[in-house]
């Protein structure tokens, strides 16, 4: 399947339905392999990858495996390093044990994008800025303004991302903040989140 329009047309038809459940990882295969082919090698590694002991641990949060995935997903585009991500996920079930909002900014880039990106192969899917508008879109995808976890993946997250779902760092953390070099500062409460935003942004 060399790269090509219709090439990706045909990996777009094969996988629909499947973002959250085609494994990253580094692959070797036949140049000439078929889209379904590559779908059915991406989706078997999944559940090669994702362990039973890793599905109980997300069962033992009150999680089914497709809620796991959409939270891993926001994990992946939210943190980079494994420290991170683990600090990350707690700070998500904090917020959901407590019904607020998840307040997601990656979910948001993935709402305006989804507008903009459907069906094209070459497109911006994670605008580096957000409007006051952008927070406001009408979309399930908005969890500045949906309650809970949006209803789908925004991507397909990584094993270390899904880990730190099943192995969140427990914290009193309910708030984090991103600076210009992307590390992570988090906080505990609102006074203290909007201190480390005047400072680090």
């Amino acid at each position: 399947m060399a790269y090509s329009s219709t090439a990706y047309q045909e990996f777009m038809t094969a996988s629909q339905g499947l973002e959250g459940y085609l494994f990253p990882d580094t692959y070797f295969v036949a140049q000439q392999i078929e889209a379904k082919e590559l779908v059915a090698l991406l989706s078997k590694t999944f559940e090669e990858r994702v362990t039973t002991q890793t599905r109980n641990a997300f069962g033992a949060h009150g999680l089914s495996l497709s809620q796991a995935v959409v939270m891993a997903s926001l994990v992946e585009r939210e943190a980079v390093s494994e420290t991170d991500r683990a600090l990350v996920a707690g700070v998500l079930y904090n917020r959901l044990k407590n019904s607020w909002p998840l307040d997601i900014d990656a979910s948001i880039q993935y709402a305006v994008s989804s507008l903009e990106c459907v069906g094209q192969k070459d497109c911006n899917w994670w605008p580096s800025s957000l409007s006051a508008a952008d927070l406001k879109i009408d979309s399930p995808f908005n969890t500045y303004t949906n309650p809970g976890l949006p209803p789908r993946p925004i991507c397909n997250p990584s094993l270390s991302a899904l880990m730190a779902v099943a192995n969140p760092t427990v914290s009193d953390y309910y708030f984090y903040v991103s600076d210009k070099q992307g590390a992570l500062h988090f906080a505990k409460t609102l006074e203290e989140h909007n201190a480390n935003i005047a400072r680090y942004l």
